[in-house]
């Protein structure tokens, strides 16, 4: 007993002082004053752009000036980080500070989305919808580009496939690589990174995008699962088709989504064709050629095979959607597994910052 006892104290006394020297160093000030000198000036970051203030009382233009600030220093950032060489202190340093303005970006984003939600929804829904024309620009270039992952194997990204897609939706001329349109050269189409929401965030600010949706799942202890919680997933705490469908509002012709599963683990894009507004019809689209030809509808109600496309029975989204969240959380590091969240932005056929989107060039 008494072993133990000696044993038990002289562990918490080297933990202890592991914890001092560890605080130590991370603390000493001569230590951070010589890494700063180390970071080149351009790469310096104004203090003002990590600064949690309160967004709601800043106007619509401050906001994306700070906005364009953001993104042009995690521009910055990411050509530098692009060099294989440099001091490991300092880009350890900048990787910090690209994913802080990563935040205050999505942060920025959502608080111009909640504004410009009001002024969207506020008028027709030639706003919201999208017209068959545009959906059908958009549809082909899904069903070529899963055609083209079957016969060489080579795809986009899950996130760059979304956005290709979409820049369909608001490129006339039917050919986004030679578009003359700001929206398709400056906005979704610009890969700045692959993360979802810092692409959304991006929409968001010129008026193409929705405040995020978010649907949890339930862990087995029955709690919703928060963000950085990596409980195991049994079941969504809302019905995703219902949420859609709320979101469409009862609107005319087409609606399109951008859907996260899993805190970004996977990107698809939802289209919801309500023409016949007593029977709405949706449709998944993604990289893979896991849905039918690369535009598989889905219903409401369960089929009893989520795990593969049927010819003969239409697969449910929600029962499927849980699978794969299922299966996300499953494949990977039980230390490192996505955070089971889904995120839903609907698009906007009608941006209204459509004029800024030239100063995004950075």
């Amino acid at each position: 007993m008494l072993h133990s006892f000696r044993f038990l104290v002289k562990t918490l006394l080297l933990v202890a002082v592991g914890a001092c020297l560890s605080y130590g160093q991370v603390a000493s000030p001569k230590a951070d004053v010589k890494l700063l000198k180390a970071v080149p000036d351009r790469l310096k970051v104004e203090p003002a752009l990590l600064t949690a203030t309160d967004l709601s009382r800043i106007s619509d233009d401050e906001l994306f000036s700070r906005y364009r600030k953001t993104v042009v220093m995690e521009g910055r950032i990411n050509n530098f980080m692009d060099q294989p060489t440099g001091d490991k202190a300092v880009r350890r340093y900048l990787v910090g500070q690209k994913h802080e303005l990563s935040k205050q970006a999505i942060r920025i984003g959502e608080e111009l989305a909640r504004r410009n939600e009001q002024k969207v929804n506020a008028k027709w829904s030639h706003n919201r919808a999208f017209w068959a024309h545009e959906v059908q620009r958009m549809k082909q270039f899904f069903l070529a580009n899963v055609e083209t992952r079957q016969k060489t194997g080579k795809n986009l990204t899950c996130v760059n496939t979304f956005r290709r897609g979409v820049s369909f939706l608001y490129d006339r001329s039917g050919d986004v690589r030679k578009s003359r349109n700001p929206l398709v050269r400056y906005g979704l189409s610009v890969p700045p990174d692959n993360s979802i929401e810092a692409l959304m965030a991006r929409a968001q600010v010129c008026g193409m995008a929705s405040p995020a949706r978010v649907v949890q799942c339930i862990s087995p202890w029955g709690r919703k699962i928060e963000e950085g919680n990596w409980d195991k997933p049994v079941k969504l705490n809302e019905n995703v088709w219902d949420v859609l469908m709320g979101m469409v509002n009862d609107d005319p012709r087409y609606s399109v989504f951008c859907l996260s599963l899993a805190d970004g683990y996977h990107v698809a894009t939802l289209t919801v064709d309500n023409r016949d507004r007593s029977n709405p019809r949706l449709y998944w689209a993604d990289q893979t050629n896991n849905h039918n030809d690369g535009w598989e509808e889905y219903q409401k109600k369960d089929s009893g095979h989520p795990t593969k496309y049927s010819k003969n029975s239409v697969r449910g989204l929600n029962e499927y959607i849980l699978y794969a969240i299922q299966e996300f959380w499953k494949r990977d590091d039980p230390h490192n597994r996505p955070t089971p969240i889904i995120r839903i932005w609907r698009l906007y056929n009608n941006p209204s910052r459509s004029h800024l989107y030239t100063e995004l060039k950075g």
